[in-house]
């Protein structure tokens, strides 16, 4: 089974994903988050078997980067969807800093740990994604200075593997804000002024 999220920054969905999984145990579902999934996922292949007879030190590190590299090569799978995403956010205005917030970088990732994982999935599983696919449509179409375009979005979700249950978080925007202030923006949007992260909240 594989649970997305998607709501406005600040909106919830993080605080919710412990309560989520929670929520899928007492159903006989056994929830992962990505971060939580990599290293037990990782021993299910030859590598992460043959790892796991090392001294248990050197076995976390070493899982991890088997997660990694098979993740990096699962990529190739989602290629031509990689190129549609980067031809996407080709034309999109400076302000939308896509270079700075790694926007195709963690696309490619995502779609690099999404494919491992799915691999690997047992029936009794749960992936719960809190930025996954159906989420990314805030990265690749929202900024302060864009309204998103709702038939390049439809288009975009046309085309993402079809999760098995989608959970939108709602909160009010001004609580969004607040939330983001609290915990502290994003690196990337440290130059903007409060009215351009506002903008940005409210395009998401």
């Amino acid at each position: 089974m594989i649970v997305e999220f998607v709501g406005t920054p600040g909106a919830g969905k993080t605080t919710l994903v412990p309560a989520i999984i929670d929520f899928l145990r007492e159903r006989g579902l056994y929830g992962f988050t990505v971060l939580e999934a990599a290293r037990p996922y990782a021993q299910r292949t030859f590598l992460g078997k043959t790892i796991s007879l090392l001294p248990p030190p050197l076995q976390r590190p070493l899982l991890w980067q088997v997660f990694t590299w098979l993740s990096a090569r699962q990529r190739i799978r989602f290629r031509d969807f990689i190129r549609y995403v980067h031809e996407l956010q080709r034309d999109r205005p400076p302000s939308a800093d896509v270079g700075m917030r790694r926007v195709l970088y963690w696309f490619e990732h995502l779609a690099g740990y999404y494919r491992f994982l799915t691999s690997q999935q047992h029936l009794s599983e749960a992936l719960v994604f809190d930025d996954g696919f159906i989420h990314r449509v805030v990265h690749l179409f929202a900024s302060d200075s864009e309204m998103p375009d709702p038939q390049a979005v439809a288009a975009y979700l046309d085309l993402i593997p079809p999760p098995d249950l989608v959970i939108v978080a709602r909160s009010p925007l001004g609580v969004c804000k607040d939330r983001v202030y609290k915990r502290g923006v994003w690196d990337h949007s440290r130059h903007k002024r409060p009215e351009e992260l506002q903008r940005y909240l409210a395009n998401s």
